[in-house]
């Protein structure tokens, strides 16, 4: 279920109030074909008969759906997703890591807590809903991030102490070029 402070978030940016995000996530949870907003998003994409060959289909669906968005703030509100992300942070700062890229952000979580904790922070995705939202959460907190909308193959050309790439690897189409191009 959704966190409280997530909910308020989803809330002014869809321009609802937080019990209707909350009720929105309870009725997807009490529903007999979903258990959680991962379900929806599953369903949209069966529905929508996504050809997972397609680079274009799959890209368009993550740039065009709402879905997501609420996916990954359910998951960003689990504790242990809330616990990676500190230790993460806590790493960087135990190893004097200050220039951190947060590749495939999704809603732009680990660059605002990077960010939050005096870190030189980027966030890297698709453009799109989700990159637009990851973007009001951070211009909401008045935190220097940097944002690379990601548009080719090469989307990155700077140099990082450390790369965060969570759930990001299963959609890429290649993504032992892709790790070959983070790592260079």
């Amino acid at each position: 279920m959704i966190d409280e402070d997530k909910a308020k978030e989803l809330a002014a940016y869809f321009n609802k109030t937080p019990k209707e995000i909350i009720n929105q996530y309870k009725s997807i949870r009490n529903s007999q074909n979903y258990i959680s907003w991962v379900a929806k998003s599953n369903k949209e994409w069966s529905n929508l008969k996504i050809n997972q060959n397609s680079r274009k289909q799959v890209e368009n669906w993550f740039k065009d759906t709402n879905n997501y968005i609420f996916e990954l703030m359910e998951t960003q509100s689990t504790s242990k997703r809330k616990k990676l992300n500190k230790e993460i942070i806590n790493f960087c700062k135990r190893n004097n890591l200050q220039k951190v890229l947060d590749f495939g952000c999704g809603v732009g979580q680990n660059a605002i807590d990077a960010a939050r904790a005096n870190l030189s922070a980027t966030m890297a995705d698709l453009p799109g809903k989700t990159l637009d939202f990851a973007k009001w959460r951070v211009a909401k907190r008045k935190l220097k991030v940097e944002i690379i909308e990601i548009k080719n193959t090469r989307p990155v050309t700077k140099n990082y102490d450390a790369i965060i790439c969570l759930e990001v690897f299963q959609h890429l189409f290649s993504p032992l070029k892709t790790a070959r191009h983070l790592f260079k």
